[in-house]
Order: structure tokens, then C-alpha cells, then sequence
């Protein structure tokens, strides 16, 4: 079915003198640019709880300190990406409007962990062999590349919680 993405360099709607008043975690020093190799995350299972279809914040259940542990590897200089499948929408378990107010929800999570910034969040709307973005097949992590620059997967590094995400990052 293709994929859909939203592609954020801000992780809050909050004005970026506002940012680091937002930060509920101690203050992490940035560096100035983000030069070592990428680090690419599965969302369900990895940063929140995984459940059957994440309708909203109410449902969108924090594993604890991951947004924080998202932030130290982000203060050492490494590029961030999420990566994941939400085959619900062709389901029509969720709607796009439900993961778009997650994502915006899980971007201001990590700004409250003191990540002001990632590269992208980018995910599927399907899980069907056939579709070149579904997992385990390659297409989100060249869609990754192809859109953020300086993203390469090559040398990097992909963090999942299925057997469908470690054939993905083997194959890459």
C-alpha cells in the first residue's frame, strides 16, 4: 500500500527558545551537528509498549526511560530515525489522523527527555510481502536515506523487538 512519513527536526510545537523549559529530564548538551552513524528505531515494542492498534496519547504507554536513553544516544552525536509498520491503517483498526497525533505525541515526549531533535519518522501503512516498505523488506531504510540527509544504514544500527526486524537490519 506505500508508505506515509512525517519528517520532523523538532521534536515539539513549542518555539525553540521554549524548548529547553519543556525538558522534564536533566539538561543534555547537543552537539552541534550529528556525524556518527544512524541509529534507526522500531516504534511499537521499542519506545512504547506495543499494542494491538495505539489509538492516541491515552493508549501511547511510554517503556520506561526509553525516550531518555533516546536522548543520550542523540547528545553523543548520532543521526536518529524511526522506523516502523503500522499495517492497522489498512486494517482500519487506526486512522492516519490516530498515528500522526502519536507520532506528535511521541516527538514531544522526547523533547521532554531532552531530545530536541531527530531526522525522521517514517512508517508503512501495510504488512504486505509485496509492499517494498513492509517489513522485512528494505524500502523504509532506503526511503530513510533518500529523504534525511546524511542517514545511511550501512554501518549503523536498527533496534526492533521482532524476528520480522532483525531479518530487515541483517538484509541491510
Amino acid at each position: 500500500m506505500g508508505r506515509f512519513s512525517i519528517d520532523k527536526n523538532i521534536v515539539t510545537n513549542a518555539p525553540i527558545a521554549q524548548q529547553s523549559q519543556l525538558s522534564t529530564a536533566p539538561a543534555l548538551q547537543m552537539p552541534q551537528t550529528f556525524d556518527k552513524y544512524t541509529i534507526a528505531l522500531d516504534r511499537d515494542g521499542v519506545l512504547v509498549e506495543c499494542a494491538d492498534a495505539i489509538k492516541g496519547p491515552e493508549t501511547f504507554k511510554p517503556i520506561d526511560d526509553a525516550f531518555r536513553a533516546v536522548a543520550i544516544i542523540r547528545s553523543k552525536g548520532h543521526k536518529i530515525v524511526i522506523l516502523f509498520d503500522q499495517p492497522g491503517i489498512v486494517q482500519k483498526k487506526v486512522t492516519m489522523q490516530e498515528v500522526e497525533n502519536c507520532n506528535t505525541h511521541m516527538l514531544n515526549l522526547l523533547g521532554q527527555a531532552g531530545c530536541t531533535s531527530i531526522d525522521g519518522v517514517w512508517y508503512n501503512t501495510s504488512n504486505r510481502k509485496d509492499d517494498i516498505y513492509a517489513k522485512p523488506n528494505l524500502g523504509l531504510f532506503k526511503h530513510a536515506e533518500t529523504n534525511s540527509p546524511g542517514v545511511k544504514m550501512e554501518g549503523g544500527a536498527y533496534v526492533g523487538d521482532t524476528l520480522e526486524d532483525l531479518i530487515m537490519a541483517d538484509k541491510a
